[in-house]
């Protein structure tokens, strides 16, 4: 089995998603969107995962080093190839697969609590996942899941908060990060805090006591996934 992974910034990057596919011995590739390296040929890939990025999906193929990723999904989704998309990278996938991405009224930022909806209790992709759960959450858009996609958690400012169709499957929410990842984004990100009356040490603090809980359901998802894709 052949993973390629899209990191789209240089902070976003796979975390323990990328230790499940490494734990596995499955061949991978990481490619540095964000600093122009080039895309290899979409033929040979049995999964993508796609990180995210502060840019907006809705404006993406604007900018020069992410533009070209838009048509190079599509182009892996006409092949049949799975997509595994996180934030930023579940928004362009679920536009592609005929859904949309919307702005919410304010970002949602820091510790969030989410809930399995009734597909996603009955999903292999959250196997021995817990009714409620704490996630990480850092984005100000959404996505509205593509048609006949089952939506498979809910919960926080949103109501689609991970959706599937197939094996392609978008997700809003971060369980890829330790606690540092968290303090990686809170610094990075700080100024993005202002409207909410946050600051960068208030989301580690929130983030602190469940960061051992949310990597460990971040291995069981990524973990789920290479279950499906028969890794």
């Amino acid at each position: 089995m052949k993973v390629l992974l899209l990191q789209n910034n240089p902070i976003e990057s796979f975390g323990c998603y990328l230790e499940q596919i490494e734990a596995r011995d499955i061949r991978s590739r990481l490619v540095h969107v964000y600093a122009g390296e080039a895309l290899p040929a979409t033929a040979g890939w049995d999964a993508v995962i796609v990180g995210g990025t502060p840019e907006s999906a809705m404006t993406l193929h604007r900018h020069s080093a992410l533009g070209r990723e838009v048509p190079y999904l599509r182009e892996l989704v006409a092949a049949d190839i799975p997509i595994f998309g996180v934030c930023c990278g579940g928004q362009v996938l679920a536009m592609i697969l005929g859904g949309s991405v919307e702005r919410l009224p304010a970002m949602e930022i820091g510790l969030v609590e989410l809930e399995l909806t009734d597909e996603g209790r009955g999903s292999d992709l959250l196997a021995g996942f817990p009714r409620t759960f704490p996630a990480f959450e850092w984005h100000a858009d959404v996505f509205v899941p593509p048609p006949g996609a089952q939506t498979l958690i809910g919960g926080g400012a949103w109501r689609a908060q991970a959706y599937q169709s197939g094996l392609n499957v978008g997700v809003l929410f971060h369980l890829e990060y330790g606690i540092d990842g968290v303090e990686r984004w809170a610094e990075a990100y700080a100024n993005e805090l202002a409207p909410t009356g946050l600051m960068a040490r208030d989301i580690v603090e929130q983030c602190m006591p469940h960061a051992e809980k949310m990597q460990s359901l971040g291995r069981r998802l990524m973990g789920n996934y290479l279950d499906m894709l028969g890794a």
